[in-house]
């Protein structure tokens, strides 16, 4: 009697999409596009030539503080999966058996997800849990961020105000004059705009935008050499840096 037998194999795949890259990638575009338009604004100085200007500008502030939140969120998450670690620069054994099992029973906690957990705290959890120094909130790395995240909260939770130019006492106290002080010698404003508030006007543009995309770049690269490991976005550094 012969008997037939059939073997099946169920086989699941899966991909991971990393949106830091993502995200580094579009503000790579609309800062090739802000470059063109700030090199070309005396003939394409009309409406619409600078209300992309200023949407350019804008999404690649935002896109800014999405790709360091990104950047960390998926280094926690390839440590918990074993994700690359095989691959990344990891002489010291900083990625240890321990380290791996700790993120991972953060993860599982959701101890990352804890409410009024900042950004920057994630990245000195991973240095410390390391046997790295943190980065210090006295560095300039750290203040340039702070006044970053300042300027997409103003840009996401927009609050209007008056500014009463004419009282000098009301000026004073006003928003722009505050981001004026913050950013003035951070990086040039915005050329289709000569008058009147600092803030949103003559402060939203390519300076603006270079000056935002640098700021989290170089904090998180700051992270990565204290690490010791190489990030994801190394192949892209090049292209950013003849943008910035």
């Amino acid at each position: 009697m012969n008997v037939k037998v059939e073997a099946k194999i169920s086989v699941s795949l899966a991909t991971k999409q990393y949106m830091s890259v993502t995200y580094l990638s579009s503000v790579i575009n609309f800062l090739n596009k802000l470059r063109y338009f700030e090199e070309n604004y005396e003939e394409l100085n009309d409406d619409k030539a600078r209300n992309d200007y200023y949407s350019y500008s804008i999404s690649s502030i935002i896109l800014s503080i999405a790709f360091f939140e990104s950047t960390i969120n998926e280094f926690f998450d390839d440590i918990s999966h074993n994700i690359r670690l095989s691959s990344i620069n990891n002489q010291e054994g900083i990625l240890n058996e321990q380290y791996i099992n700790t993120v991972k029973f953060m993860k599982d906690e959701n101890l990352f997800r804890r409410s009024g957990l900042k950004m920057f705290e994630k990245y000195n959890i991973a240095l410390k849990l390391g046997g790295k120094s943190p980065i210090s909130k006295e560095e300039i790395i750290s203040r340039e961020l702070k006044i970053l995240v300042e300027l997409r909260n103003e840009l996401v939770h927009a609050d209007p105000e008056w500014i009463w130019l004419d009282e000098n006492e009301k000026l004073q106290k006003s928003k722009t004059l505050e981001f004026e002080n913050k950013f003035k010698n951070k990086f040039n404003t915005n050329p289709y705009v000569k008058g009147g508030p600092f803030f949103p006007n003559r402060c939203i543009g390519y300076g603006c935008a270079k000056w935002a995309i640098s700021t989290v770049v170089n904090y998180s690269d700051e992270f990565f050499k204290r690490m010791e490991l190489v990030p994801r976005y190394e192949h892209m550094k090049n292209e950013l840096s003849t943008l910035i």
